[in-house]
């Protein structure tokens, strides 16, 4: 078998996007800003915030990375869970993204936040 052009048309498939469910309100960045004061006031002490990442956190993550260190979460590992049925997916043929589960241990890396958090899009 050979890759040529035909069989390449065939994967690529044109889904109309449907856009948000209705009556989605987009968070603003003041939203994000009140969700993470509440997340640092709720942590039992003033020290570090540590935040586990595996997948793509490692390679984009999304806030600002003051230190990060090789860790394993045991009693969770990764799995195809999150049913998305937009962008990778559609109503009809959702698309699976990996979260993780229950169950047996997952390696990534552990990133320490700075103080003040700056959040990239």
């Amino acid at each position: 078998m050979q890759l040529t052009s035909e069989i390449v048309a065939k994967a690529n498939r044109l889904v109309v996007d449907s856009g948000p469910a209705p009556g989605f309100v987009p968070m603003t960045d003041g939203d994000y800003e009140a969700l993470a004061d509440d997340l640092l006031d709720g942590r039992p002490s003033d020290g570090p915030v540590w935040v586990f990442a595996y997948g793509s956190l490692l390679w984009k993550p999304a806030f600002e990375v003051a230190e990060e260190r090789y860790a394993i979460a045991p009693g969770w590992h990764r799995a195809f869970r999150l049913r998305l049925t937009r962008w990778r997916g559609t109503p009809e043929c959702p698309g699976l993204m990996l979260v993780l589960d229950r169950g047996g241990q997952c390696k990534g890396m552990v990133q320490r936040l700075p103080r003040r958090i700056a959040v990239t899009p």
